[in-house]
């Protein structure tokens, strides 16, 4: 999602990654990329983490990446 609407992307994961080098942000999941500066807070439900958004949309967090997205923004 992107200030001009949604989009479909086709590419590998990893190189779309390297597409944002200029935006602060991390990678919450095997699926997920979330910048930084749209993270609104963190979220627990049936004891997952989740990140909520500022357009409201909850972004799962995998275990691998869970130490990573609390030591960012908490």
């Amino acid at each position: 999602m992107t200030g001009r609407g949604r989009e479909l992307a086709l590419l590998r994961f990893a190189d779309a990654l390297k597409e944002t080098a200029a935006t602060p942000g991390l990678r919450v999941h095997r699926s997920h990329w979330v910048a930084d500066a749209h993270v609104e807070s963190l979220k627990r439900d049936n004891g997952r983490l989740l990140i909520l958004t500022r357009d409201g949309t909850k972004i799962p967090v995998s275990r691998s990446y869970a130490e990573d997205v609390r030591r960012r923004f908490t």
